[in-house]
């Protein structure tokens, strides 16, 4: 997704804003803004609502079918002083950025609970691909565990 404009600006004009009525040959008028401004305002149209409608939506879905990643202990790579593991994460892209939380369902022991809490803080990062995650960790997750992901 493209980044999103944050250079918005009002129209500045002294009083209230003038128009030149012209009656036109079908008996219609028009209305011509004469306003003299200061400083012209930014148009806003259907091209930026879809585009803030359409980050909001990408915030607030859900992966359907993939929103649980579990996080495997085996086959982690060494990269300099971190691991890594790709996951598969169908739909996801490239240029994603999602929102990623530990995943508890409400039926785990205390105990268990702790240990997932433990192994989800050993994540330094997660970067994002074509249809899979790479997750990074200085340490590797000995328990299982699951991440939920939102946002793709």
């Amino acid at each position: 997704m493209n980044e999103l404009s944050t250079s918005y600006v009002d129209a500045v004009f002294s009083g209230n804003r003038k128009y030149t009525m012209t009656t036109n040959s079908d008996s219609t008028i028009s209305l011509e803004d004469s306003t003299t401004y200061t400083q012209e305002g930014t148009a806003f149209g259907a091209s930026d609502v879809n585009a803030i409608t359409g980050a909001i939506n990408s915030i607030i879905g859900v992966l359907p079918s993939s929103t649980g990643v579990s996080i495997t202990t085996g086959s982690w790579t060494a990269s300099g002083n971190a691991y890594y593991k790709d996951f598969t994460v169908s739909g996801i892209t490239a240029t994603d950025t999602p929102i990623v939380s530990l995943y508890i369902p409400n039926t785990t022991a205390k105990a268990t609970a702790k240990t997932y809490q433990k192994m989800y803080s050993y994540i330094n990062n997660i970067v994002t691909y074509a249809n899979k995650i790479r997750v990074y960790c200085h340490t590797v997750p000995t328990t299982a565990f699951s991440i939920l992901i939102k946002g793709v």
